[in-house]
């Protein structure tokens, strides 16, 4: 177990674009074909979780920006971007969420209550389900089976097929 989280640490830090390539030594055949089945099953554990982390990251980046921008709270130049992006192309939205945090007194309700709605949602993360298409391409990306390192639990040559015609 210790070699396999010393393993998984070393594998992290190599540059981008290097090939991980793992020699494993131990005293039996059985030990060293366990060690490397496991390991693989972390990694693609740990690559899972990062490209979930990073998807979740990444939706609705346009509006939380908007929204840190008209509160003050970001001198980012790329956030600064994406804000005056989101305001350029969601007009209307904007103006209701500019209303809606500098002149929320002045709103009728039932417009600060439907304005109210749409940020909490923008806000709060996606569902897991909503997410799968994205992680799957992810993966798909990276070379790596969605399935996971079991080569038989998914097929997902249609969708490499589509996506090499031009399809997806």
């Amino acid at each position: 177990m210790i070699a396999q989280v010393m393993l998984d640490a070393l594998l992290r830090e190599l540059p981008d674009g290097e090939k991980p390539k793992v020699v494993l030594f131990s005293d039996s055949r059985q030990d060293a074909a366990k060690l490397s089945v496991n390991i693989e099953l972390n990694h693609y554990r740990h690559l899972l979780r990062y490209i979930i982390v990073k998807t979740i990251r990444e939706q609705n980046k346009p509006i939380r920006a908007f929204i840190s921008s008209i509160n003050g709270k970001t001198n980012d130049t790329d956030e600064l971007k994406l804000a005056k992006d989101f305001r350029k192309n969601n007009y209307r939205t904007a103006r209701d969420i500019e209303d809606y945090y500098h002149h929320s007194d002045d709103l009728p309700i039932e417009e600060k209550t439907r304005i109210q709605k749409y940020i909490i949602a923008a806000l709060e993360p996606p569902k897991l389900e909503f997410l799968w298409d994205e992680l799957i391409r992810n993966l798909l990306k990276l070379g790596i089976n969605p399935g996971g390192p079991e080569n038989s639990l998914y097929s997902y040559k249609p969708l490499l097929i589509k996506k090499k015609s031009g399809q997806t």
